[in-house]
């Protein structure tokens, strides 16, 4: 059927709710209020501008406008309509959209560059329209009133502000029903009583006076027989909460892989990715995914190599937790233009990046919000510089194992900055940062810390710990390992460390090849610890160890407890140690080769199952 254009009149209805800012006595009219010849021009927009989004099952209603870009003078073309009626599934699955405008069917291409957004919560979608879809010089675009909100409709002035909603009739002919919008005191609903019936769900709700788009049709409200609009001012700001956020990334493409995981396309380098490797594009916490939370993409790479790809990430984030994770073959990423504003988790964010060399606007990370930050760059094997000097961390509770085997970190900036207030775990936080020569931890409060082990473990060429001389560690449980293999460590001051609470020491000292000193262990607390195995192990340059102050009376290892102390001359205090719960002493003194005496009186080993 040809283009139509018609006026629906309907009988009188009467609004007897107080909801509305209208007299419950008084009756409305529709129909009454447009003007012959701004109908005429209205029936000639709508032939260029509305039109119908066909779906598998029924058809719904869109439209042109223009939009302002986020954060930007410009305005954007875009086709619009509610999310019910283009699905974030049909987003996801689907290559192109198929719409009818003025009896001629197009189709919309989702793989070329475009900005796309979609919200579940308020139900809209708004699809970017460019060159290539050829139709930017058939539309005619409405005009969006941002401002015109919350106002008060009443009996006496409604003919001067009446709206109309242009929609596709069931018989597929446009009609004009007629209506009028009232104030329900809130920016960024309203009621509207415009007929519309199946198939015009995303249909623009526009002012008559004008012919600017207020807002779009958004459902029926069951309980108070009316339609709802949503405002175009809400819809904009929506939009701007979810601006874009672009990730450019370069992928190490290996042709023996077979799955190359990134996450949430929406642009990418058409000109380089060809057609050889599947490429999954996943995102475990954006509402635009499906149930599967997966949608494939093949594409193909005819020779290994570095591939460059644009990746936007449709959604404002509040959980980044692995994020990136298992992206082993991401080389390098540029999120200058990521807004962490929201974000609250970034625990696992970039774990096990393990080619992953450079990360390009970290340092603009707006971190307030966060409180997870455990394992955030976990096994970035590459990784050689970090600057982190933006990184508020004043809500973090949990920085256990962050840098742990990041092997080529050799300078992290801003991390005496680091506000720890908060931090609750510390376990691995270091732990194999192999290059590392030096940490100012000057500003660190750990204060409510209750692990610390293997904080430091394997970090071979640590020299020095700034700060570590202030470490309070009254909550602090486990110490396990927590110096171990420091081997270019020779000083140590741990003179106000609070040691009462912790139960396990195990390895703490194990391989520290060069240290000659320990401060303040001769005040160590350690009535609660039950394994010393192997702590001052192979600390071949220790001389003296104070060890007056320890209470074994709970321990139950000491295997290996001055193993390789080969220049060990004297450890005060051993005389004291109660061993009665002790099982296992093996090679515990092996090969102190400067040790000439021993007073082991006090010794208890009717437990001991191992002394060799």
């Amino acid at each position: 059927m040809g283009f139509t254009c018609s006026l629906k009149n309907t009988d009188e209805i009467n609004l007897t709710m107080d909801y509305f800012s209208i007299r419950n006595e008084e009756k409305v009219k529709k129909g009454e209020n447009i003007k012959l010849e701004n109908l005429e021009i209205l029936c000639k927009k709508a032939k260029k501008s509305i039109c119908e989004i066909i779906k598998d099952k029924g058809y719904g209603t869109g439209f042109f406008c223009k939009i302002k870009y986020p954060n930007k003078f410009d305005e954007i073309y875009c086709l619009t309509t509610n999310n019910h009626v283009i699905t974030n599934d049909m987003l996801i699955y689907k290559e192109n959209i198929e719409i009818k405008l003025n009896n001629k069917k197009i189709k919309i291409s989702l793989n070329f560059n475009r900005r796309i957004w979609a919200n579940e919560e308020i139900d809209f979608t708004c699809i970017e329209i460019i060159k290539e879809d050829n139709i930017l010089e058939i539309i005619n675009p409405f005009e969006i009133d941002y401002n015109c909100y919350n106002i008060n409709y009443n009996i006496k002035e409604y003919d001067k502000r009446g709206i109309a909603i242009p929609s596709i009739g069931i018989e597929k002919e446009i009609e004009i029903p007629q209506g009028i919008a009232y104030n329900i005191k809130n920016e960024k609903l309203f009621f509207h009583n415009c007929n519309t019936e199946e198939g015009f769900s995303g249909g623009p709700i526009i002012l008559t006076s004008n012919l600017s788009i207020i807002g779009m049709h958004k459902g029926y409200e069951e309980n108070y027989k009316m339609n709802i609009g949503i405002y175009f001012k809400e819809i904009l700001r929506k939009i701007n909460e979810e601006n874009d956020n672009i990730i450019n990334c370069i992928l190490d493409i290996q042709l023996n892989e077979r799955e190359i995981i990134i996450f949430n396309q929406n642009e990418n380098n058409e000109k380089e990715i060809k057609n050889n490797v599947n490429v999954y594009i996943e995102n475990k916490r954006i509402n635009i995914l499906s149930e599967e939370n997966k949608w494939k993409i093949d594409y193909k790479f005819e020779k290994k190599g570095k591939y460059n790809l644009k990746i936007i990430i449709k959604n404002n984030f509040k959980d980044m937790s692995g994020f990136f994770e298992n992206c082993s073959q991401l080389y390098s990423l540029d999120l200058s233009n990521f807004d962490t504003s929201k974000v609250n988790n970034m625990e696992f964010m970039f774990n096990k990046c393990s080619k992953l060399k450079k990360i390009k606007g970290i340092n603009k990370f707006n971190t307030t919000q966060v409180t997870n930050m455990k394992a955030m760059f976990q096994e970035c094997k590459e990784l050689d510089y970090l600057d982190l000097s933006n990184f508020d961390t004043s809500k973090v509770n949990d920085i256990g194992r962050m840098f742990c085997e990041c092997y080529k970190l050799k300078e992290i900036k801003g991390i005496n900055k680091f506000n720890t207030t908060q931090v609750t775990n510390m376990s691995a936080m270091f732990q194999h940062c192999n290059e590392l020569e030096y940490l100012d931890l000057s500003n660190f409060d750990t204060s409510k810390v209750n692990s610390m082990g293997f904080m430091f473990n394997k970090c071979y060429k640590l020299k020095k710990i700034k700060g570590i001389n202030k470490f309070n560690t009254i909550q602090v449980t486990n110490m396990r390992a927590i110096f171990s293999e420091c081997k270019e460590l020779e000083y140590l001051d741990l003179s106000n460390f609070d040691t009462s609470k912790v139960n396990d020491m195990r390895l703490m000292f194990n391989e520290c090849y060069k240290l000659k000193k320990i401060k303040g262990i001769n005040k160590f607390n350690t009535i609660q610890v039950t394994n010393m195995i192997a702590i001052f192990q192979e600390c071949k340059e220790l001389e003296y160890l104070d060890l007056s102050n320890f209470d074994t009376s709970k321990v139950n290892d000491m295997g290996r407890m001055f193993n390789l102390c080969q220049k060990l001359k004297e450890i005060k205090g051993i005389n004291k140690f109660n061993t009665n719960q002790v099982i296992n002493m093996t090679m515990m003194f092996n090969e102190c080769k400067e040790l000439e005496y021993l007073d082991l009186s006090n010794f208890g080993t009717s437990k001991v199952i191992d002394m060799g």
